[in-house]
């Protein structure tokens, strides 16, 4: 219902759409007209259209009418039953768009390729014949555009697998409905026109390699989503965008870091903590956005990414749990958002630089706001902050997204009408080219499209530093022709003009009025607005407080008294570091409004009581000297020197230089006497010469001539790196040009500082090429797979594989394995007594007469000082002895007391004969369990599990489990060395498909090279089968399940193989929970001992049976030898562990399962004193070869009269999957 109530309300919103988009009225043309009403009528549409050009739901093209767009809602209750076809539609000859929603619809529309159509929308719709139930079947419709779009939902696409290759011809898909969707990138598409998929309901990463096209994904994924598929995330396109909605009410691994080419990544999901912190400087990201994240997804409470690179990357993350403040905040320069994330801690000061927003808000972040947080257009909404804003935000408080930014906090001066006294703008370039504007200062806002030039707000503009310098253009401005502008700045209030020069000039007085040692002074180029630009002023050598200011004037007080003379003062004027320089008289009431017209810019000074222009000197005399407005040359004081007297003026001592002090002569600007250009020292006796080169990266020795290098540098010129060696080769030689240490004979590494000796040399190489020398201690490390040890790694690390015994009355024992060349003080043991003599022996095989006995053995291998002991692998033959068959054949078979198996009578089988035989095809016998009635037994329904690489068999509420646990390598000591899982990640490829027989294969890699294949294949005719010397039949019907692991690497050669499997039994929930009652048991499980030539387990639960057989034989390395087997009893499972001696080959067994009834299981729960029952299998045949097992799953054989095979098409369901 959810899924219905969310398509009906993304209709509505596509209504409401539709209501504010329509297009210009016009009619439709005759044919279509009767088109349209033949549709309507046909659904019985209530709407009434007297024009369908100007109706919603329609649109034409402008001018002639033509539709080109239809959408059309249907209520399922009043559509009369009919379905819409092609033929509906194709009487509009140019439709482009098609929307249809509630609409009961052929499968032939679907696949309909409409010429002109572009988008197609099926939205909540039906099929005829629910063909949608098992997805698509064929290539959806190519759109007549490139920009082609198809979207459908359809209470029938719940659970399927979608095939991209179906969508090959589509741009744009989007699937609206599904609930358990498998999309399977089924073929190398290299021609797809596929670009987005957006898919509903989805349970995996689908691997899109070879879609060339594709750019976009976006999955709403269920809490069936298959872990495994995260890996297919990696092969998201370079650039491309993946949205991923997953259930919270799980925590998944982040995978978002396993792909660093793609540019957009957003997701929803809860995330377990990653190893380390995750830095994205490496990635392609633009845009990470992650919500819901979780309270576990922190390092430590760290924030768990980072960033130090310029590259925009702009990170979201919502929701989480930080009890850091996050680094990140002080390195990105992008966009941030760590809103909501329960961030508690005092707000630190900001350490970093970015020109893009911070987001901060939803927190509990406390204490107060730092002014070096001006930098960053900064949200703190809803934090637990207090104090003071800083003005730089404080300024911009009447700005309602400013204000909004600073809310749900403790601040003392959040007012809206904020009167801002430290707003100090400035203009400190302007580009001409291009009519843009530098702007800097402080508090100068975070938003520059409020400064307005000539009515015109800023038609681009550009961040520097947030709050600090900004870059504003005005298309219709032309600075170049302009002296100076005026630019308006709407914020903060009040709103201010100033006047800003467009080409820097120095102050330009018109007039200097002096009342009462106050100046007047009018003009243009003085700083902008009090405090805008450095202003001053000096008059008659005093200076003259500027007491306002602005472009246009500025107005001074003399700080003592102004001469009141008639001789005219030097003035001079300075905005910023621009001057001017003047002549004014200063007696009271003066106005010095003459202006010069001679006056050559600032070489030259006006006398502006008389319009006389006069000489000015070099920096005005520095103060420290008079100058001639005649000349403009200065006449310094009498301890001054230089042109402008800025330099000091000091004597030497009388006949000291070039006398007492030779080669030396006097500095006026010390008085001290100096070298002259060939001496040097206190004394000036020392040689100075010059080097006649370039000493790179060094110095030039002028006592010498030559040069000295730095460190870091070496050669005549200096120009060669010196590269030192590490730990200055402790004591031996080091080649600084390449950093590289030659150590002496003795010694050896990368600094020379540890021992050189040298291990053992058989065959004429170390440790006899089988191992690996320590050349620091001189001892042989041998591989593990050489098969050899010993100092020099050449006596043969020896193992017995397999075994050939000797009758319990003793007699010729043989053992196979690995023994090497050499047999000094071979013995060999066989539980407490010694096999003896050897008969003969070799690298593979060693002969010996062993002694009487009987049981289960151990066996012990002595030869050069090694000692290897093989656990329960001898096993004495019998003579003659008579074996009881499982369960005296139920009295329905005869026992064959040699091999203890049963041969059951005609329409029996099984190994106890306790059930149907599979091969009686003809055979009428119903399994009531009531008084006469024709109810037949419940079916088994097979599943594959082609993830576990098991099978699940399910009998009414009643599941059985079988499936390989793990493959265990066991010491010397029965523990565990290493243990590889077997219950999932199992790869599924197809190896032969015929009408007798359907075979699938299963791969799976352990260690670097061992494979493992698990192969499961359907037997439709009876077999017999020979394994290990033992002959038996697998009945058709049979599913045969092979394990093989191939080229497993040991950790010793004495070490083993367990494989460990479980069969398991649970009770599934059931609807009709009074139906079976009289079925209903406990779980019991019973086994048996090694001592026979089979082994059984049995797990009962409701009259279900699931039984096991083992051949105590299996094949290692080629030669069958005996097995050992041991269960463990839990209370709806056993885990049966099969103990493989040291095969490193092959090693082969050979179990069965089958799942049957009891004798007493009722098909129908009802009296009946007819009680007829019979046990009905499946079996299934599991070898396993490879240094692995084989084992048999079943479920019930029936007439196909009745039931299909459901397992066959589960197989083949698997094999077109992955086709």
């Amino acid at each position: 219902m959810g899924g219905s109530n969310q398509i009906i309300f993304k209709s509505l919103l596509i209504l409401i759409f539709l209501l504010f988009t329509l297009d210009p009225i016009f009619t439709a043309t005759t044919d279509e007209i009767t088109c349209l009403n033949n549709f309507i009528s046909k659904f019985n549409i209530s709407t009434v259209y007297n024009n369908y050009c100007s109706s919603l739901g329609f649109r034409c093209l402008n001018g002639n009418g033509v539709v080109q767009k239809i959408s059309l809602f249907a209520n399922p209750f009043t559509t009369n039953g009919e379905y819409v076809v092609p033929t509906d539609l194709t009487c509009l000859p140019s439709l482009e768009e098609i929307y249809l929603y509630n609409f009961k619809v052929s499968s032939d529309l679907l696949y309909y390729k409409f010429s002109t159509v572009y988008t197609y929308n099926y939205t909540n719709i039906k099929t005829i014949d629910n063909s949608l139930t098992n997805g698509f079947t064929q290539l959806l419709p190519s759109s007549s555009q490139s920009y082609g779009y198809y979207q459908i939902s359809s209470d029938e696409l719940k659970s399927f697998t979608l095939k991209l290759s179906y969508l090959a011809n589509v741009q744009q898909f989007t699937l609206g409905s599904g609930s358990r969707v498998y999309i399977d990138c089924d073929s190398a598409y290299n021609t797809s026109k596929l670009v987005v998929l957006n898919v509903e309901g989805a349970i995996n990463y689908p691997n899109v390699t070879n879609l060339l096209k594709f750019q976009t994904q976006t999955y709403t994924f269920t809490e069936e989503f298959l872990e495994s598929s995260i890996s297919n995330f990696t092969t998201a396109p370079k650039y491309g965008s993946v949205t991923a909605i997953h259930p919270l009410n799980k925590i998944y691994p982040y995978y978002g870091n396993l792909n660093r080419n793609i540019y957009t990544f957003t997701s929803t999901a809860r995330y377990s903590a990653p190893s380390s912190i995750i830095d994205l400087s490496g990635f392609s990201f633009f845009y990470l956005t992650l919500n819901n994240v979780g309270p576990d997804f922190n390092v430590n409470g760290k924030f768990p990414f980072s960033i130090n690179s310029n590259r925009y990357t702009d990170v979201k993350v919502y929701g989480g749990n930080y009890t850091v403040f996050p680094d990140i905040v002080s390195t990105i320069n992008s966009d941030l958002s760590i809103k909501n994330n329960g961030l508690s801690m005092e707000l630190p000061k900001f350490k970093g630089v970015t020109k893009y927003p911070i987001d901060l808000s939803n927190n509990n972040l406390y204490g107060t706001i730092d002014k070096s947080w001006c930098k960053v257009s900064l949200n703190v909404a809803n934090n637990s902050l207090s104090g003071e804003i800083p003005s730089c935000y404080a300024c911009y408080l009447n700005v309602a997204d400013v204000y909004n930014k600073f809310i749900g906090n403790s601040f003392t001066n959040l007012i809206s009408n904020y009167q801002c006294t430290t707003f100090k703008p400035n203009i400190s370039r302007v580009y001409y080219s291009t009519n843009t504007l530098k702007i800097t200062g402080v508090d100068i806002g975070h938003d520059p499209k409020n400064y307005v030039y000539n009515g015109a707000t800023p038609d681009s503009w550009g961040t520097s530093i947030p709050g600090f310098e900004y870059t504003i253009t005005y298309n219709s401005a032309d600075f170049s022709k302009l002296s100076y502008f005026n630019l308006q700045f709407k914020n903060p209030i009040p709103a201010v003009t100033y006047t800003f020069p467009s080409i820097p000039q120095a102050p330009t007085p018109t007039s200097v009025k002096v009342i009462n040692d106050q100046l007047t002074i009018p003009g243009t180029f003085f700083s902008s607005y009090m405090g805008n630009l450095i202003q001053t002023v000096l008059v008659a050598g005093i200076d003259c407080t500027v007491t306002s200011v602005n472009f246009y004037s500025l107005t001074c007080t003399a700080v003592s008294p102004l001469p009141t003379t008639e001789d005219i003062q030097f003035l001079k004027i300075q905005t910023g570091n621009l001057t001017r320089r003047a002549y004014i008289k200063t007696v009271n009431e003066s106005l010095n409004n003459v202006l010069c017209t001679n006056c050559n810019g600032n070489d030259q000074a006006c006398d502006m009581s008389s319009g006389t222009c006069y000489a000015s000197c070099p920096n005005d005399c520095s103060g420290f000297g008079t100058c001639n407005n005649q000349t403009g040359v200065c006449t310094c004081d009498a301890n001054r020197q230089a042109l402008d007297c800025s330099l000091p003026y000091f004597e030497c001592p009388a006949d000291t230089c070039g006398t007492i002090i030779k080669n030396s002569f006097c500095n006026n600007q010390t008085g001290e006497c100096k070298c002259d250009s060939t001496h040097q020292g206190s004394d000036c006796l020392t040689p100075y010469i010059e080097c006649n080169f370039s000493c790179g990266f060094g110095t030039c020795n002028n006592q010498t001539g030559l040069c000295v290098c730095d460190s870091t540098h070496q050669g005549y010129y200096c120009n060669n790196p010196l590269i030192p060696c590490l730990n200055n080769c402790s004591g031996q030689y080091c080649d600084t040009y390449q950093g590289i240490c030659y150590c002496d004979y003795d010694h050896q590494g990368e600094d020379c500082s540890k021992d050189f000796k040298e291990c053992p040399v058989f065959n004429d190489y170390y440790c006899n090429d089988k191992g690996e020398c320590d050349f620091e201690t001189g001892i042989c490390s041998c591989f593990s797979n050489s098969s050899f040890t010993g100092p020099a790694c050449s006596i043969a690390d020896h193992y017995i594989s397999s075994v050939i015994p000797s009758f319990e009355e003793g007699g010729d024992a043989i053992f196979n394995g690995w023994f090497g060349d050499e047999h000094i003080n071979l013995t060999l043991t066989i539980g407490d007594k010694q096999c003896t003599p050897i008969l003969s022996n070799s690298s593979t095989s060693i002969t010996c007469k062993a002694k009487p006995g009987s049981g289960i053995k151990n066996v012990i291998l002595f030869q050069n000082d090694l000692t290897y002991t093989a656990n329960n692998i001898y096993l004495y033959k019998t003579q003659n002895k008579t074996l009881q068959c499982p369960n005296q054949c139920s009295n329905k078979g005869t026992c064959n007391s040699t091999t203890g198996e049963c041969k059951c009578y005609k329409g029996y089988g099984s190994f106890d004969c306790s059930t149907l035989s599979n091969g009686d095809k003809d055979l009428g016998e119903s399994n009531t369990g009531g008084n006469g009635g024709n109810g037949s037994n419940p079916p088994n329904e097979s599943v594959i599990d082609p993830n576990k690489g098991g099978a699940n068999v399910t009998n009414q509420e009643v599941n059985f489990q079988i499936y390989f646990e793990s493959l265990l390598e066991i010491d010397f000591n029965g523990n565990t060395v290493y243990e590889y899982s077997l219950q999932r990640n199992w790869e599924l490829e197809i190896k032969n498909q015929t009408l007798n027989e359907n075979k699938y294969v299963f791969k799976k890699t352990i260690q670097e090279s061992c494979l493992i294949i698990s192969t499961v294949e359907e037997i439709n005719e009876n077999k017999n089968l020979e394994f290990a010397g033992e002959t038996f039949i697998i009945e058709s019907g049979s599913i045969k399940f092979t394990i093989s692991i191939n080229n497993y690497q040991y950790k010793s050669s004495l070490n083993t193989l367990k494989l460990n499997f479980i069969s398991s039994v649970n009770q599934l929930s059931n609807e009709n929970n009074n139906e079976n009652d009289c079925n209903e048991k406990q779980t019991s499980i019973s086994t048996n001992d090694n001592l026979s030539n089979f082994n059984y387990i049995k797990i009962s639960k409701n009259n279900k049976v699931l039984s096991g057989r083992f051949v105590n034989r299996l094949v290692s390395d080629g030669k069958s030898t005996f097995l050992s087997t041991t269960t463990t009893k839990l209370s709806d499972s056993v885990i049966v562990s099969l103990s493989l001696p040291h095969c490193t080959k092959e090693c082969i067994i050979d179990p069965d399962f089958s799942v049957l009834l009891e004798p007493d299981f009722k098909s129908e729960c009802e009296t009946d004193s007819d009680k007829r029952n019979w046990v009905i299998p499946v079996a299934v045949v599991l070898p396993v070869a490879g240094a692995a097992a084989l084992a048999t799953i079943g479920g019930v054989i029936y007439k196909k009269k009745y039931i299909e095979n459901p397992l066959k098409k589960k197989l083949q369901g698997i094999a077109n999957r992955n086709s």
